[in-house]
């Protein structure tokens, strides 16, 4: 059973961390348009894949331009809110650099979700916090990887991909509202 995750860049022209698990072993590669993302995955068939990205709006905005009338509702979900008030650290979906994330995100779970899979919304950040550093955590979860040198991107996907496994074992949390959308946060491993 496969699992994957995504460290999703703003911007095509930028490559993004593909990550899958597959039997104890840890792979990665670099993308850069949706459909090479999406061709990849498809390739790996994953059961879940975990993305590093905002996968909704707030609650009330049908979409994130400034001249649009949903503006006025806001710019932070309840995903934002509560990370905040835990202390980790996220930025709202309408930040500039943010809305092109969020609106690729978007765009990339709805192409996924309409092929069948089960698609999540991560933050690697915050599963490395609660997780600890990669090079000691993959052994304690019995995963091995062969690429040692992995860039920021790889490695975010690797913590995106972990953050699916630890949801596909139950052993998460998720945070924000079913109306507005959820973010997954894995579980400290126990000893």
């Amino acid at each position: 059973m496969r699992l994957a995750g995504v460290d999703l860049s703003a911007k095509e022209s930028r490559p993004s961390g593909i990550a899958w698990l597959d039997e104890g072993e840890v792979f990665v590669k670099e993308a850069f348009s949706n459909e090479e993302i999406v061709d990849l995955l498809m390739e790996v068939s994953p059961r879940v894949v975990a993305i590093d990205a905002p996968l909704s709006l707030p609650l009330g905005r049908c979409c994130l331009r400034k001249e649009c009338n949903c503006e006025r509702i806001g710019g932070m979900r309840w995903i934002e809110r509560e990370m905040i008030s835990r202390g980790y650290r996220v930025f709202p979906v309408t930040f500039k650099w943010m809305r092109n994330l969020t609106e690729r995100g978007i765009s990339l779970k709805k192409n996924l979700e309409k092929r069948g899979i089960e698609v999540i919304e991560v933050h690697p950040g915050t599963s490395r916090k609660i997780l600890g550093p990669l090079w000691e955590l993959l052994p304690k979860i019995n995963l091995r990887i062969q690429k040692k040198d992995l860039s920021r991107d790889e490695e975010d996907a690797v913590y995106s991909a972990i953050t699916a496994f630890m949801y596909f074992l139950g052993e998460f949390e998720t945070l924000g509202r079913e109306d507005e959308g959820l973010i997954v946060l894995p579980l400290p491993i126990r000893k």
